[in-house]
């Protein structure tokens, strides 16, 4: 039997049985992400940006992969402005975008979650490294 997957700001307490998640894939992500660190006996590990780009590649680009479009973040507006767009470099642009997220992004769980990471417990620079690479994809 395959469950629904809802987002947390659809919750419904007479809604068949199903998952209620809070921030979708993308904070999925973080968790998993956060717990690899904290869980890894190797002290040199560290998340960092191109070691988050190269697990996304793996893991979307792998034949039976993931779908496409399942890791998105809506955004009310572009978090660069026309100038960042034509004089930054994508990591920079990657790196203005990945923090102003939290100001621009619409999806309700998402939102909640990036405001809130500490709160969850996952460390800061998590959540920065997978927004970093997620921003580069795009404006790659």
């Amino acid at each position: 039997m395959a469950l629904p997957v809802h987002d947390v700001r659809d919750y419904n307490p007479e809604a068949p049985v199903g998952i209620y998640a809070i921030g979708g894939f993308t904070a999925e992500l973080m968790i998993t992400l956060h717990a690899l660190q904290s869980t890894n006996s190797d002290e040199h590990f560290q998340v960092k940006t191109d070691k988050v780009m190269k697990f996304l590649e793996d893991l979307f680009i792998t034949e039976g992969g993931y779908p496409q479009g399942i890791c998105h973040i809506r955004v009310k507006k572009d978090p660069l402005d026309e100038r960042e767009l034509a004089e930054e470099t994508v990591p920079k642009q990657a790196e203005l975008a990945a923090d102003r997220l939290r100001d621009v992004c619409t999806q309700y769980g998402l939102k909640f979650f990036l405001k809130n990471l500490f709160g969850f417990g996952i460390a800061d620079e998590v959540g920065e490294a997978l927004l970093q690479a997620i921003c580069q994809i795009h404006y790659h």
